[in-house]
């Protein structure tokens, strides 16, 4: 994908979400004078062409304790006081991918050390490991890295597959969109210019596990994790399959 088509899939992209964010909220699609000049057959239209939508910020209030911020309307926070990691994951919400591809934005930033969010491909079965057959990606801010690390299923220890300085903005946030395609084999994580922070195969990096993608059964859960004393702000998190 040449770097001009990336450019234009992100502004599309920033059309789609905006034009969603505001249908969520109940608002035009649009500017417009009138409400009324947006016609409920035209809503529904849009619900149906948009099913895929997710809004990750709703599905991980339901799993942890967080609070409002003023960094938007829909901003929220959570701090981790404990002097050990938190982790969770909502595994009573799966996301279904229905064999299309994901693209997610996200707008996040942690005070202290790691924290960030989860995409979970599948748990283990009833009576194993926590870690056993469990396969995801976690997403985490530190400071001005952003860090990826791999979940494989075989082994409790993560792989590390980033970890790279991305400067944030002057709010303190790194936004991001994140592209699986296939299955979640491969992942692309592209700034809001349009340009490729980094692209993992992760068939190539793990086949062991990972040989049918993140998401080998076609859907995925949110988590999210903080280690302690660090405060993760989420002001954007949100995706589609298409």
């Amino acid at each position: 994908m040449t770097k001009r088509r990336i450019v234009l899939l992100v502004c599309l992209l920033i059309i789609f979400f905006y034009a969603v964010s505001r249908a969520i909220q109940g608002k035009p699609i649009f500017f417009v004078k009138s409400r009324s000049s947006v016609t409920t057959p035209l809503i529904e239209e849009f619900k149906q062409r948009t099913k895929g939508y997710f809004y990750g910020q709703r599905i991980l209030e339901n799993v942890a304790d967080f609070k409002k911020c003023t960094e938007g309307q829909y901003c929220i926070e959570l701090e981790n006081k404990d002097v050990n990691w938190f982790g969770i994951t909502h595994n009573g919400y799966a996301i279904s991918l229905n064999n299309k591809d994901l693209t997610v934005k996200l707008s996040f930033k942690n005070e202290g050390k790691q924290a960030g969010v989860s995409f979970v491909g599948r748990f283990p079965a009833e009576g194993r490991e926590w870690w056993n057959d469990r396969i995801g990606l976690n997403l985490f801010a530190e400071y001005d890295y952003l860090k990826i690390y791999l979940e494989t299923g075989d082994s409790k220890d993560q792989i590390e597959l980033m970890s790279q300085k991305v400067p944030a903005e002057s709010n303190g946030f790194h936004s991001i969109y994140l592209i699986f395609k296939d299955s979640g084999k491969t992942v692309k994580i592209l700034s809001p210019q349009g340009t490729t922070i980094k692209e993992l195969d992760l068939p190539k990096i793990y086949p062991p596990t990972l040989s049918q993608g993140l998401f080998p059964d076609k859907k995925f859960y949110l988590g999210l994790s903080l280690a302690p004393g660090s405060k993760l702000t989420i002001s954007e998190f949100f995706g589609f399959t298409f």
